[in-house]
């Protein structure tokens, strides 16, 4: 990789704020499971360093970046180890057969502790300037809303937000007692959906995926009903 070696000194001055102990004051939190939805837009400044840290366990594996005229990077270890991958602005300088880019992309292959790989392609702009928060990007462990999650009913689709909807009905209804077994499997359902995928939540509570559908088509009747 060209000019790495430049970079040593400064890799490991920085390293000193990238440890598991401690992070950084400022940065910019991405959960991992928006990182796969979309590419993400990272952004180099001259004179400064940015940094793509995985506080999720996952280790880089694998990178290509499309455009080495006019950005220097490393890793805060040896691929498979690393967590961390920097990118510093340069002047543009030539490279036999390299294209030049306004707008590079950056791929990163990473492997997570379950053992599995993720693909992640992220877009560098090249600015004057750039803020605190934006020079070190940390992705996080997945965090979803309920909004997130969808089920398809009789009725149509449905989200999460329709099932807490329908279980506060039958609650405030006296329909179901906060007591009932279902009841509190629902609730720790959803509790674990805003944490993890449907299916994992689904299997984790053992909840009857057809009463959360119930909820959901009443969910949805009250919304109509207040349009």
């Amino acid at each position: 990789m060209k000019n790495t070696h430049f970079f040593s000194l400064l890799t490991a001055t920085f390293l000193t704020y990238l440890t598991p102990t401690f992070s950084p004051v400022y940065g910019l939190d991405i959960p991992q499971n928006r990182l796969e939805e979309r590419t993400f837009t990272v952004k180099v400044a001259p004179g400064k360093v940015t940094a793509i840290h995985f506080a999720t366990g996952e280790k880089i594996i694998n990178y290509l970046l499309s455009d080495e005229t006019q950005l220097i990077h490393n890793l805060n270890a040896p691929e498979g180890e690393a967590t961390t991958f920097m990118l510093r602005e340069i002047k543009p300088d030539p490279l036999y057969g390299a294209t030049r880019s306004s707008v590079p992309n950056l791929l990163l292959t990473t492997r997570l502790p379950d053992g599995t790989t993720q693909l992640y392609e992220f877009l560098i702009t090249f600015e004057k300037q750039i803020s605190n928060n934006e020079r070190v990007i940390r992705v996080t462990n997945p965090s979803y809303r309920l909004a997130d999650h969808k089920i398809f009913t009789s009725q149509g689709e449905v989200t999460l937000d329709h099932v807490q909807a329908g279980l506060s009905h039958i609650l405030a209804t006296q329909q179901a007692s906060s007591y009932d077994p279902i009841v509190q499997q629902i609730r720790q359902f959803l509790a674990l959906a805003n944490q993890m995928p449907l299916e994992q939540a689904l299997e984790t509570s053992r909840v009857d995926i057809e009463a959360v559908k119930r909820l959901g088509e009443i969910g949805i009747k009250l919304n109509a009903k207040s349009l």
